[in-house]
């Protein structure tokens, strides 16, 4: 089992035994997908028939808050909107089934996220022209997430409320014009307790029959650190839930709460963000990957990129592109983008050696450089002790949250960076090539006693000095102009 790197069972272990399991090689290729579907529909039953249809299965209004909700059932790890997601984000603990709904032309109900099907199947076409007919027929495109089988295919909402309605909450988005009103439907034709279900959607009206009939209801902001509907309002038509994007602050919040309602922040994928939203009084927000958020996804030593599926804590910057899992070349590449800075933090990689002053920590990586699409492109790796979101317009060397960056340059110089307290100093700079292109190689960046260098492996050329930054937790790698290909990412102690 301790092969099988599946976040949603490993979770089930306790924590100290979670890291013992998750610290073997991931071998997540050695399984066909769909013995590991079928685990976790089992368990799903298992964890489901404990809770059942009673009392005893906490609503909406009764859960701890803040609360966190699988977004489209954890879409960084899993197929969005598919019922394979959603069996694993119960299975993993989470209390939600979180679906886009659109009303088709036929009159029921299909689940997906976007107004045309191109982005996450096989074909292409308006959402809203299906119908329950030519719905049965769709494919998720491996959802553009490699890894899983071609068979998935999107469900229906009816699906989704007679295999989760009852037990878990159901946090339901009308999408288009007369949804509000099928999904209600739906609901009342299964008998569904009403406080064990969120209707929410950006169409006001769409509410009102989940009023109504006297489910809960959220209205979804515009991503405006203002109300687009004021508080008063949202309480005369029976609205006690908002959700708004992460420009929210916190007069918002307060204000929001002060009328009586529940704010609900979405999408937030980052234990820095969470920690910020929390101290402010949410209600609770969305996750693309609640393990990772709330520390509990497994954790590795090392990622050989021998498989084609995301780690629950592979996080995208604001690029929202993480790039592609080669396993072919064992590689994660980043393809090359003109203008932007493309990088994804490693959030499942175990770096408490580096806090461990009694060893000499090192962190491995290889890196080959592609297709240059800027004279001024370079490739970066960046250690920082929190996971604060990195932007897409970054710069090396460039103002911002504590960091150590360990820099392969256009002119062939490696160069390792420091940003501190706002403030960034070159520490250490050499001429290791005579352009970009052939830096590519191994490389090692290691701390011992408060000095921190880094270089090509089995390479003379190699720099050093001391940091003020002690004990960096979180590794993103990252390029800008250029295409990079990394593999065979690790962290070791050595004595």
């Amino acid at each position: 089992m301790a092969e099988i790197q599946s976040p949603s069972i490993v979770s089930l272990f306790p924590r100290k035994r979670r890291d013992e399991v998750c610290a073997q090689p991931f071998a997540m290729n050695s399984v066909k997908q769909p013995s590991i579907c079928a685990l976790l529909s089992a368990v799903v039953i298992i964890l489901c028939a404990g809770s059942g249809h009673g009392r005893e299965l906490q609503g909406i209004q009764e859960i701890a808050q803040p609360f966190i909700i699988a977004h489209r059932g954890g879409a960084a790890t899993h197929p969005e909107n598919t019922m394979e997601a959603f069996r694993a984000a119960l299975a993993a603990g989470n209390r939600f089934v979180e679906a886009d709904c659109f009303l088709l032309a036929d009159g029921t109900v299909g689940v997906m996220h976007d107004t045309t099907l191109d982005r996450t199947t096989t074909t292409s076409g308006p959402t809203a022209a299906q119908t329950a007919a030519t719905w049965a027929r769709l494919r998720i495109a491996g959802l553009k997430l490699a890894g899983w089988p071609g068979e998935i295919r999107p469900p229906m909402l009816g699906e989704i409320v007679k295999e989760f309605g009852n037990r878990a909450v159901l946090v339901l988005e009308a999408k288009n014009a007369g949804c509000g009103r099928a999904i209600v439907d739906e609901l009342n034709a299964h008998n569904i307790r009403k406080d064990l279900v969120l209707i929410n959607s950006f169409l006001i009206d769409e509410l009102t029959p989940a009023v109504e009939a006297g489910y809960p209801a959220c209205f979804n902001e515009k991503d405006l650190p203002e109300f687009a509907v004021k508080p008063d309002v949202l309480i005369s038509k029976g609205i006690r839930w908002v959700a708004i994007g992460r420009q929210a602050n916190q007069a918002y919040i307060d204000a929001a709460k002060s009328a009586g309602i529940g704010v609900i922040i979405g999408t937030i994928n980052r234990r820095s963000d969470w920690q910020r939203y929390v101290s402010m009084g949410i209600a609770g927000c969305y996750s693309s990957d609640p393990l990772y958020l709330t520390e509990t996804n497994p954790i590795f030593t090392r990622d050989n990129y021998d498989s084609p599926q995301w780690r629950s804590g592979d996080v995208s910057n604001e690029d929202y592109y993480r790039g592609v899992r080669e396993t072919g070349s064992k590689q994660l590449v980043l393809p090359i983008h003109p203008e932007r800075f493309r990088s994804v933090l490693l959030g499942w990689l175990d770096t408490a050696p580096l806090a461990d002053r009694s060893v000499v920590a090192v962190v491995e990586f290889s890196v080959q450089v592609g297709a240059i699409g800027s004279a001024l492109g370079w490739v970066e790796v960046i250690l920082t002790p929190d996971d604060t979101e990195i932007s897409w317009k970054h710069r090396p060397g460039a103002p911002g949250p504590d960091a150590l960056e360990f820099v392969l340059k256009p002119s062939g110089e490696i160069e390792i960076i420091e940003i501190s307290g706002g403030l960034s100093r070159s520490l250490a700079v050499a001429k290791a090539a005579s352009s970009l292109r052939e830096l590519s190689g191994d490389y090692i960046i290691s701390f011992s006693r408060g000095t921190v260098g880094f270089g090509k492996k089995n390479s003379a050329i190699r720099v050093t000095a001391p940091v003020s930054i002690q004990s960096p937790r979180y590794l993103t790698l990252g390029a800008g102009g250029v295409e990079a290909r990394y593999g065979k990412v690790s962290v070791r102690g050595l004595k």
